[in-house]
């Protein structure tokens, strides 16, 4: 099968399909996957065991995605000091990568952080790559230590917790603010950033 241009096998195209699939939609049957991919259910079962295994797939192979991009972008030394950066522009960075991810994959965050009936791994899945992995809060944590001047253990792990957060206001804002425009959508998400900021630096 090809995609953009890109051959792909049956597995790697049901798990492109479905990537697709949770970028609009919270919720999925087989029979969306089935459809959206042109195949039938064995196919899923014969991959993946299940829906939800392939669902969890999906979800781990999105949410590292984004932990590249965090690495890349936001613990990797960005000018001539080696320093990671100032504290406004590290959270600005920060909160565009994941407001941009949770507003590309909502049906990712959904599921993350709410799950769905017989989904129940899902809801681990975000938290197990950014709040269990310690070797990537050790490097976050190194960060925030730079450009803080913060060594308090418990203070950085307090205002992560608060950055951590930040994935979930888009899919906040988008429930209890349904047909919210994209200019209002981004004045919440400016206003957000600017009380961020001040969290970071008090």
């Amino acid at each position: 099968m090809t995609f953009g241009g890109i051959n792909m096998t049956t597995k790697e195209s049901i798990i492109h399909t479905t990537k697709e699939l949770l970028k609009t939609r919270t919720n999925l049957t087989i029979k969306d996957i089935t459809e959206a991919s042109n195949i039938n259910v064995a196919a899923v079962n014969y991959y993946f065991g299940s829906k939800d295994n392939l669902v969890n797939i999906v979800l781990k192979e999105a949410i590292t995605e984004l932990k590249v991009k965090i690495y890349e972008e936001l613990l990797i030394p960005n000018d001539d000091t080696g320093k990671p950066g100032n504290t406004e522009l590290m959270i600005n960075k920060a909160v565009d990568l994941i407001y941009g991810f949770a507003e590309e994959y909502i049906g990712v965050i959904y599921l993350s952080f709410i799950g769905s009936e017989g989904q129940g791994n899902s809801t681990n899945i975000l938290v197990n790559e950014f709040v269990t992995d310690t070797a990537f809060l050790e490097k976050l944590f190194e960060v925030f230590r730079e450009i803080t001047g913060i060594n308090d253990p418990l203070k950085l792990t307090a205002k992560y917790v608060i950055l951590f957060s930040s994935f979930s206001v888009p899919l906040f804002l988008r429930s209890v603010i349904p047909n919210v425009t994209n200019a209002k959508f981004k004045e919440y998400k400016d206003a957000y950033i600017k009380e961020l900021v001040k969290v970071f630096t008090n």
